[in-house]
């Protein structure tokens, strides 16, 4: 009988797959500013020269978006390392979650939706930032920026790591 047996040498959370550079990012960083420009352009429609205002600042939201997303990542991976070394307890049941499948309690799926949050919000204070250095009024800067800190954020930290190494 032939033992169904599989090693990792690296078993990596999604979080880290977008994090760490790698050539992954040759098809998100096309795909990323597609999407932001989409979302600015959409989000600009009273603005008469929205095209030439989203070519010209829509490479800016996107490096912003990605900054906001290894944030996210960093604060999952600073927590998994936290509670390694100083909760080991705690560590058992969120490490697992954290890993390899936020869903797994309460606990990860919290602690996933915190650093989706803080990664929302990093992109719309930043973003709006840079709306508002570029010329636009408060009201559209926020709108903007609140529209591409709820549909850029990087809900992809929810997909279950555990699929990718079934």
């Amino acid at each position: 009988m032939k033992r169904k047996t599989r090693l990792y040498n690296i078993l990596f959370p999604i979080f880290i797959l977008v994090s760490v550079p790698s050539p992954l990012w040759l098809v998100l960083i096309p795909l990323n500013y597609v999407w932001d420009n989409f979302i600015l352009s959409r989000s600009l429609k009273v603005l008469p020269e929205r095209e030439q205002f989203c070519s010209r600042n829509s490479w800016k939201i996107c490096m912003a978006g990605f900054i906001s997303d290894i944030a996210g990542a960093l604060f999952l991976f600073l927590e998994m390392l936290i509670c390694g070394k100083y909760f080991p307890d705690f560590s058992d049941r969120i490490g697992y979650g954290l890993s390899m499948d936020p869903f797994y309690n309460i606990e990860s799926f919290l602690s996933t939706l915190a650093a989706v949050f803080l990664s929302a919000l990093l992109i719309y204070f930043i973003d709006r930032t840079i709306l508002r250095k570029n010329g636009l009024e408060v009201d559209i800067a926020s709108l903007a920026a609140r529209n591409l800190s709820l549909l850029t954020a990087p809900w992809l930290f929810f997909i279950p790591s555990k699929w990718i190494y079934r």
